[in-house]
């Protein structure tokens, strides 16, 4: 009996841990209905890569799949960005509720959505994106802004949102 208590406490010590930490959740999900299928780990930033024939996950069979980050975004001060997708298929960017980015790539260039002010402080972040077929694996979400050039988003803007306890 005390070895679970002792394991619950650590578990919940990790996972209150985690919330301190910068970047997102990811989740991956494959299949629907009964078949469905889903994963869900901490990631740094909104980039990733899946080679051909590779499993998403260890969790989870390969082939096609939906990767969706979640968390917050936090802004040391207000700021007109824009967003750009670099990868191939279909990629949605919501902030705050509002879609800021959505398209579908099959070339690989970059995606580049329109420039819009954003508020000092927390806001919600979601963006998800599904590969497409016969392309490259592999995505990265870019920003810009008035003092910075389009660069690869820094995952100390980050927060994770909770981790899914079903899935962890």
């Amino acid at each position: 009996m005390r070895v679970i208590a002792v394991c619950a406490v650590l578990a919940l010590a990790g996972f209150v841990r985690s919330q301190d930490q910068a970047g997102l959740v990811l989740g991956f999900s494959v299949g629907e209905g009964e078949a469905a299928r889903a994963d869900e780990r901490l990631a740094r930033t909104v980039a990733l890569t899946v080679a051909d024939g590779e499993r998403p996950t260890p969790f989870l069979d390969a082939g096609q799949f939906l990767a969706e980050w979640r968390g917050e975004l936090v802004l040391e001060k207000r700021d007109k960005i824009g967003f750009a997708f670099v990868g191939f298929g279909r990629f949605e960017l919501m902030i705050d509720g509002e879609i800021w980015l959505a398209c579908a790539s099959a070339t690989g260039e970059p995606v580049v959505g329109e420039v819009r002010r954003l508020g000092k402080g927390s806001h919600a972040f979601q963006a998800s994106w599904a590969p497409a077929h016969g392309k490259p694996r592999c995505m990265r979400l870019e920003w810009e802004g008035r003092a910075f050039r389009r660069e690869p988003i820094p995952s100390h803007v980050f927060r994770p949102a909770a981790l899914d306890p079903k899935s962890v």
